[in-house]
């Protein structure tokens, strides 16, 4: 259902026909060809690609360093503070 290496974020999402409506089949039948081609019928899935990895773990953590330089410039002003 998604590329190899992707990353898929939503959970199973119902079987749903042209229209977007839920038909209440289950997934099993929605993987098999012959179920769903003739009737149109179709999941969705959220995914971020595999592509994009890298520039999730930089943005992760450029905004951990941040928070950490921030709590530790809060720390030391807070404990000078404290000792004057």
């Amino acid at each position: 259902m998604s590329r190899p290496g992707d990353w898929v974020v939503s959970g199973a999402s119902p079987v749903l026909d042209r229209a977007g409506r839920d038909t209440g089949r289950s997934l099993a039948c929605a993987e098999a060809a012959g179920c769903t081609v003739p009737t149109d019928l179709h999941t969705r899935i959220a995914y971020q690609p595999a592509d994009r990895y890298w520039a999730f773990q930089w943005s992760e953590t450029a905004i951990c360093l941040a928070l950490a330089g921030l709590t530790g410039g809060f720390c030391v002003w807070w404990l000078r503070r404290r000792r004057s």
